[in-house]
């Protein structure tokens, strides 16, 4: 072929014919040019679908990342609502002059309760890696960017924009209050469920007196013959409980230093808790959207 084209070149300009030449001299560089154009985008349509692919595999790797961390938030909200239950009892009876009750120890172990999340970051430090652009929907994408860049360290440890309410509370605790020994007084915390992309979350109920759950999860990860090595009748009888009572109850409703520190925490404890539920929101958006482009993949 190549010889073919070299022949007809010599014979038109052997015939002078200049005009056929420059006409076949450019029909020439056009084929050239279309073939390097179609070569192109050959190239860009197997690169498109290349990344198309690994956009897949990220939602999905994505997908299962979130849903892990949004059991973190799921009994980090369930432990946060329950202290600011708490709170609001104990503001009620400290505002309203009301006389102790024994159950109110556990309010107080509440009161100081705290929590923050761990998540993990992984498959979108892959996405950052190979840019935030491989996700096509911009929705998605800025929802994604939101979680990771802005909701997850607000409510992370060590980034939080709170005091920890343990911490800030701790010193106080240590000289007005005795931690609960009444092992005859009983406080139920309901249980509750949740489910998102195909998972489904359990809170089981909060009961004490209770088992110690870390000597319960000791005994599961032990196999009979490791068990029979140990004693187990105390650990089978072991009951523990919660709490902490106020060694002056009366002092303590006048004590403008608590109150002080019960509307710090109050104010904490409301904004962390509003920071979890946007970002419990914003993650059941994500999952959905992932899921929803995976099913029209």
């Amino acid at each position: 072929m190549t010889r073919f084209f070299k022949k007809l070149r010599q014979d038109l300009f052997s015939k002078n014919k200049t005009i056929n030449y420059l006409k076949y001299a450019l029909g020439e560089i056009i084929l050239v040019v279309i073939g390097i154009l179609l070569a192109v985008q050959i190239n860009s349509w197997h690169q498109n679908t290349l990344r198309l692919k690994q956009e897949k595999v990220l939602l999905k790797q994505l997908k299962k990342e979130l849903l892990d961390t949004y059991y973190d938030l799921f009994t980090d909200i369930y432990l946060l609502r329950i202290g600011k239950t708490s709170q609001e009892k104990i503001l009620n009876v400290i505002t309203h002059d009301k006389p102790y009750e024994d159950a109110l120890c556990f309010d107080f172990y509440f009161l100081k309760y705290d929590e923050y999340i761990y998540p993990n970051t992984a498959v979108y430090g892959k996405i950052k890696e190979l840019g935030l652009d491989i996700i096509q929907n911009d929705t998605l994408r800025e929802n994604i960017k939101a979680l990771y860049e802005d909701f997850f360290p607000r409510i992370s440890k060590n980034t939080a924009f709170t005091t920890d309410i343990s911490n800030y509370l701790d010193p106080y605790y240590v000289t007005h209050f005795t931690p609960n020994t009444d092992l005859d007084l009983h406080y139920i915390i309901p249980a509750i469920t949740d489910s998102l992309g195909g998972r489904t979350y359990k809170q089981n109920a909060l009961q004490f007196p209770g088992k110690n759950p870390f000597i319960g999860s000791l005994l599961d990860s032990l196999n009979q013959s490791e068990k029979s090595k140990i004693v187990t009748s105390s650990f089978d009888d072991a009951n523990y409980t919660i709490g902490f009572v106020p060694l002056n109850f009366e002092q303590l409703k006048k004590d403008p230093q608590f109150l002080m520190l019960l509307k710090e925490v109050e104010a904490d404890r409301s904004y962390k808790l509003s920071r979890y539920l946007q970002t419990r929101l914003t993650v059941r958006k994500v999952v959905n959207h992932i899921d929803k482009v995976l099913e029209d993949d």
